[in-house]
């Protein structure tokens, strides 16, 4: 997950707890209320697993580009070109040492 889509999950998230104010302040009904805390709390823990998720497959990709990188015949093809620009933007999104 980019910088730029994490910070609009955010953001969003943000704006979810507003309106969860909002809706407090307005003295809503109590499962309104709870619907709205279940949203914020699944965007929560949306981010964190999919940047769970992210991390282990970047992971893998640079196990099997290690594995690999001397096999002429992956080296050949265009996808190991794409393979090996998708683990660099990867590892500078994480700033990891992959």
């Amino acid at each position: 997950m980019t910088r730029e889509h994490e910070s609009f999950i955010i953001l969003k998230n943000l704006r979810e707890k507003d309106c969860l104010e909002k809706l407090r302040d307005k003295n809503a009904e109590e499962c309104i209320i709870r619907k709205q805390e279940e949203i914020i709390q699944e965007s929560i823990q949306m981010i964190s697993n999919t940047n769970k998720r992210l991390q282990n497959i970047l992971e893998e990709l640079n196990i099997f580009m290690k594995e690999n990188d001397t096999q002429q015949e992956f080296i050949l093809r265009g996808e190991w070109t794409e393979a090996n620009n998708i683990h660099e933007q990867a590892r500078n999104a994480f700033n990891r040492d992959y």
